[in-house]
């Protein structure tokens, strides 16, 4: 007894002393008077008093208190609070509670107001639940008193627990110091049917008291069924939703793609050397890949060529700054739109038009005047992309996505991670599916090297990606969270980017034109010696090759095509080199066909030269928290 009262004189000269040591505002006494309830519930009252001087703490203090507990085994569980009262000296004090990270901000005072530079004594009292540790041979109760935040030293703090079932407690242990000490400078006793704890020096800025007391077995009820059920789907209600919400979307993707996005089921490929009838280059390449490539860049190049070709536009320079010229011939009746489309831009600049000096916003009119041509070519005879179908997709899925925000309560910081995290997936999937349809061209065997390396680096960045993902909200959230908002982001992301490749499909009428596409692919890509045994081929002059040309480049196999061309002029030619000189180029190029091989990057060139020239405590366990001045 005599050595309990000079431990507990000692802790008050220390107290005294650090009063006079701390300048600034400080905590003068922290207590908490913790009832057990025989449900299990915490009826919490803490009564701080503070020394105000102003340097923090101004209109009043505020305090956090955390709601959010996580396992050993990463399991993540949300303890309830309740703020019953807030008072300052014995009056009514207002107060305000916020969402944090952890749990849960109560700034206490009024923010019109300036609390007086002397002391105070703030009293909050609130019911949590969900604190006791239940055991075989006793229970347990695990307390962060004052929490490890707290911005200025705390000179004393106690508690006292006691069980309102009248039975006593025993075994009390106390930790003081910074998150994860062990240190014991407290004293801990039981005595009669409660137990208190009290430091023994003053606690720092970020210094906290932790409690720890064995409870008789009986003196707390284990949990009921009504609230083990209440509890449960407190813990997983997202997971419930995360599961139906899934299950809502995965029905409505596979019952839409058997019934609107299946293709016929693919014919006979043959070599074919003719072009399909009525089919232009671009549409040609939107029948073959369900969109036009490169935002259309391909396409209308191609659809340059073609012009040229068929006599409606001389070429201007095919290595450097392209420049199209309208010729004489009038338009005739069942021109494609999208070579009208750019007949039209050409009306428009009399005649006469220099890509690379179009200012962005005749690019972009180019571009989308010509893709509106090469829709209303297909008119959805040949390919329907369904896009209705996969907004109303994206739509179930940002509902099922938004039950599941809602289901979980995620904190302010979480969501935002959440939110800007998802432009990850979608571009890294844009990227590897780029990729992947470029596997189907005829490359060399270097490029198809770098394909491969280009898809595991995508890869590898994924699931990097993915993994970096789940360890930031991690730290917020807890291991079961953290994966379910992994598999509804990174999850629901890739999921409808595969739907919208899937939902598009192709008609019967369709089908047959993929078919004639695919064997003209094998007849534009095969060797000069595999060509010449294909029965019934037409001998490759300038005529066929020209024909075939735009076709070659809307698909993306011209350089395969090209070469084959100029093997043959050379094979029939002196050693002089190939002479071919069509009469839709105007240029001082001595060698058409090397003009050719930059035609394609150079008016790819020249629209993206046109657009860019233009941009500029203690421990673990319930309780904890901290506060400070505001």
């Amino acid at each position: 007894m005599t050595k309990h009262i000079a431990r507990v004189l000692a802790a008050v000269l220390l107290s005294i002393w650090a009063y006079g040591a701390h300048a600034g505002d400080v905590i003068r006494s922290f207590n908490a008077d913790i009832l057990v309830r025989e449900d299990g519930v915490l009826d919490v009252t803490e009564t701080i008093k503070v020394n105000a001087d102003g340097t923090d703490i101004q209109h009043g203090i505020y305090r956090d208190f955390p709601q959010y507990v996580t396992t050993p085994g990463g399991t993540r569980y949300k303890v309830s609070f309740e703020i019953l009262s807030v008072t300052r000296n014995g009056e009514d004090e207002p107060w305000e509670a916020t969402d944090t990270d952890l749990g849960t901000k109560i700034h206490i005072g009024d923010p019109f107001q300036l609390v007086s530079t002397v002391n105070h004594t703030y009293q909050i009292r609130y019911l949590t639940d969900r604190q006791i540790i239940f055991g075989d041979a006793s229970d347990r109760l695990r307390w962060n008193v004052t929490g490890d935040e707290w911005s200025f030293p705390i000179l004393s703090a106690s508690a006292h627990v006691i069980l309102s079932s009248g039975a006593q407690p025993f075994e009390p242990i106390a930790f003081t110091g910074s998150r994860g000490s062990k240190l014991d400078d407290a004293v801990a006793t039981v005595s009669g049917r409660g137990a208190t704890f009290e430091t023994t020096h003053a606690l720092d800025p970020f210094e906290g008291l932790t409690i720890m007391v064995q409870l008789p077995k009986g003196a707390v009820a284990p949990p009921t069924t009504a609230q083990l059920s209440d509890w449960w789907w407190r813990d997983n209600l997202g997971w419930v939703v995360l599961i139906y919400g899934f299950a809502a979307v995965f029905a409505y993707m596979v019952f839409t793609w058997l019934w609107f996005g299946r293709d016929p089921k693919a014919g006979t490929i043959v070599p074919r050397w003719d072009l399909p009838m009525g089919i232009s280059p671009a549409l040609m390449s939107y029948i073959f890949d369900g969109t036009l490539r490169d935002e259309g860049k391909t396409a209308l190049t191609a659809t340059v060529l073609d012009l040229a070709v068929k006599g409606y536009v001389v070429l201007d320079g095919l290595d450097h700054l392209v420049t199209i010229r309208r010729t004489d011939l009038p338009i005739s009746d069942g021109l494609p739109a999208g070579h009208i489309a750019i007949l039209d831009m050409l009306h428009a600049h009399e005649g006469e038009m220099s890509l690379a000096s179009l200012h962005e916003d005749d690019i972009e009119a180019v571009l989308l005047n010509f893709k509106i041509g090469v829709e209303a070519e297909n008119d959805g005879r040949f390919y329907r992309q369904n896009k209705i179908l996969f907004y109303l997709g994206i739509i179930i899925s940002g509902a099922a996505a938004f039950a599941w925000l809602v289901a979980i309560d995620l904190n302010e910081s979480a969501m935002k991670l959440v939110f800007f995290s998802s432009l990850a997936p979608l571009f890294l999937n844009a990227g590897i599916w780029k990729l992947l349809k470029s596997r189907r061209n005829p490359y060399s065997w270097t490029k198809r090297l770098l394909n491969f390396l280009g898809l595991a680096i995508l890869a590898g960045m994924w699931v990097f990606g993915a993994l970096l993902f789940c360890a930031m909200l991690y730290e917020d959230t807890g291991m079961n969270i953290a994966f379910q908002a992994l598999l509804v982001v990174w999850g629901g992301v890739t999921f409808n980017q595969i739907f919208l490749v899937l939902i598009g499909s192709t008609t019967r009428a369709g089908a047959k034109i993929r078919d004639h596409i695919t064997g003209l692919r094998l007849y534009l890509t095969v060797g000069e010696m595999d060509r010449m045994n294909i029965r019934d081929a037409p001998e490759l002059s300038p005529a066929h090759f020209e024909t075939l040309l735009p076709s070659a480049i809307a698909l993306g196999i011209e350089k395969p095509w090209r070469a084959a061309f100029k093997a043959h002029l050379i094979s029939g030619q002196s050693l002089t080199g190939p002479s071919y000189a069509p009469s839709w180029f105007v240029g001082d190029d001595d060698d058409a066909i090397s003009g050719l091989s930059r035609f394609a990057e150079s008016v790819a060139a020249s629209l993206h030269s046109g657009t860019d020239d233009n941009n500029s405590s203690a421990g673990s366990g319930g309780g904890g928290g901290g506060g400070g001045g505001w």
